[in-house]
């Protein structure tokens, strides 16, 4: 005879497996479906985020190391994320 807390500990395992078998985090998922060119919104909802502004944010930092930016600030950077004085103002 099945004990039904064991049951509820078989699922449990069972749902946690398959979480981490995917090995997908929310985030991972939202830049996924953006990349398919769902846009960033409905991406956050699909993926399970209650609002859309971590996936609007990680998207901000993106564009910013793309175009050479610090993310916190939007001065110059080089490629290791090292200031770059501005010359010739």
């Amino acid at each position: 005879m099945f004990n039904s807390q064991f049951a509820n500990q078989l699922c449990y395992i069972a749902a946690f497996s398959e979480v981490t078998m995917r090995n997908e985090s929310k985030m991972q998922k939202a830049m996924r479906l953006v990349d398919q060119g769902m846009n960033p919104h409905a991406a956050a909802m699909e993926a399970g985020f209650k609002t859309a502004s971590m996936v609007y944010r990680a998207l901000k930092q993106i564009r910013d190391k793309q175009a050479g930016r610090c993310t916190c600030c939007g001065a110059p950077v080089d490629a290791d994320g090292k200031y770059i004085p501005r010359t010739g103002d």
